[in-house]
């Protein structure tokens, strides 16, 4: 029952990320990066804004402070509007999809803990990382699929929702140790 009410809530937080980054693809494959911009710094800000309101669902007594969330703002924005740009580049490969992927994803939950003045915790560099490489990797395929936009957005959140819910919330399947510091 943990799993499932740690997804809902994981799900809810990153449904507007990448809702952001289908929309900001979509309008910077159509020649608009004002539109880009736009839905990147969108998807960035509602989905910092939801963690804020709903982490504490997840873990009970968690509480972001308003530096976590400017940190998750910009963090997320930057992270979307690399992704658009680096699915736009000719020549990239589901190896450098892994690389990006896990150093993104890493930096994300490190940027995290120190805008919280906390331990970097290897459990969630490795959650976010991971969840990271195995998203792009899945939204390659995605792209290449050609579903509608609404597909792409769903199957992604669904994709990166259960890596790190079950990575970053089920201490049970996965002991990597306190922290990296």
């Amino acid at each position: 029952m943990r799993f499932i009410k740690v997804f809902f809530w994981e799900f809810l937080q990153n449904i507007p990320i990448f809702t952001g980054f289908a929309w900001a693809f979509d309008f910077l494959s159509r020649g608009k990066p004002w539109n880009t911009l736009a839905f990147a710094v969108a998807g960035g800000t509602c989905g910092s804004i939801l963690i804020a309101l709903t982490e504490s669902r997840k873990a009970a007594g968690h509480k972001e402070t308003l530096p976590v969330i400017l940190a998750n703002i910009l963090a997320i924005t930057t992270f979307i509007l690399a992704m658009v740009v680096y699915f736009r580049t000719k020549g990239t490969t589901w190896q450098t999809d892994v690389i990006l992927g896990s150093l993104g994803g890493a930096s994300l939950a490190g940027m995290q803990s120190l805008a919280a003045k906390k331990k970097i915790e290897a459990r969630h560099c490795l959650a976010l990382g991971l969840a990271s490489a195995l998203a792009i990797i899945g939204i390659r395929s995605l792209l290449n699929a050609g579903w509608s936009i609404w597909m792409d957005i769903l199957s992604m959140t669904i994709l990166a929702t259960l890596i790190i819910s079950l990575i970053d919330y089920m201490p049970g399947i996965f002991h990597f140790g306190e922290s990296l510091q």
